[in-house]
């Protein structure tokens, strides 16, 4: 789910405040069939925020991710070999 969040850049676009699913989906180029459950199961994992039908970034998480990030491109991965 992690690695899924981060491949679309999810957290970043979170950055901008939180958004709808239907909002989401569009900016990041979801299947209509699983975006919803692809947010609700980052939500239920408490790594997105989600009220009144909108997610949002949780702090905490966010910088962890980036820090998995920074360090995958610390050790040269490249998102084709992570695929």
């Amino acid at each position: 789910m992690l690695h899924s969040a981060l491949e679309l850049d999810l957290f970043s676009t979170l950055a901008e405040g939180p958004l709808t699913e239907p909002e989401l989906r569009k900016r990041l180029g979801l299947h209509e069939r699983f975006s919803l459950d692809f947010l609700d199961a980052l939500a239920g994992l408490g790594m997105l925020t989600k009220d009144a039908g909108r997610y949002g970034e949780r702090l905490d998480e966010v910088e962890r991710a980036k820090a998995v990030r920074r360090r995958r491109v610390g050790l040269g991965v490249q998102r084709s070999s992570l695929a």
